[in-house]
């Protein structure tokens, strides 16, 4: 874990490290250091784990940063800082295999999975593109997974139509998950 000043929104790279500490074996973890808390006007505070510190486990939090699941704060509030949590699940693997099943036009389809209340968007096509495949996800095991595909069907320049077809199911660790969507 470690704690970074970065200036702007979204570029902890650019930043500078304020002090990195590892977890306790329940997960918990404290920073003793001195905060300079003018720096919040105009550089955000993050709290940071490594992803590579992540082989095992999932979360959908920051499922665009490959490289860190973090925590930015914007102004200095004692109570947030004082109570951080990260979200982790055991992962499990899971191929979600998604068929044409019916011979509706549709325009474009979107596929998101959730396994925490947050959805994860993993695959967007249209009507051009191969609709039956399949993909391998990583996702959170021993809790309900959602599968959500959306088809959108284009009515007019400016309006269109969703419809939605799901399913779920409880992925297990090391084990060969696999759930079909016909659309």
């Amino acid at each position: 874990m470690e704690v970074i000043w970065a200036h702007g929104a979204k570029h902890p790279s650019l930043g500078y490290k304020i002090i990195t500490e590892n977890t306790t074996s329940d997960g918990r973890f404290i920073f003793n250091t001195q905060l300079d808390t003018l720096l919040f006007r105009g550089w955000n505070l993050y709290v940071r784990i490594p992803s590579s510190c992540l082989e095992n486990y999932v979360t959908s939090d920051n499922i665009w940063n490959s490289y860190y699941v973090d925590r930015a704060f914007t102004r200095f509030d004692r109570n947030q800082l004082q109570n951080v949590i990260f979200d982790f699940y055991h992962k499990a693997d899971l191929k979600i295999k998604y068929n044409r099943a019916s011979s509706d036009q549709l325009h474009q389809f979107a596929i998101f999975y959730n396994f925490d209340g947050k959805d994860n968007f993993f695959r967007e096509g249209f009507e051009t593109d191969p609709l039956s495949d399949s993909v391998t996800v990583r996702t959170a095991a021993d809790v309900t997974t959602t599968i959500t595909f959306r088809k959108y069907y284009y009515i007019t320049w400016d309006s269109m139509e969703v419809r939605l077809v799901s399913d779920s199911l409880v992925c297990k660790k090391d084990a060969n998950n696999v759930i079909e969507i016909k659309y």
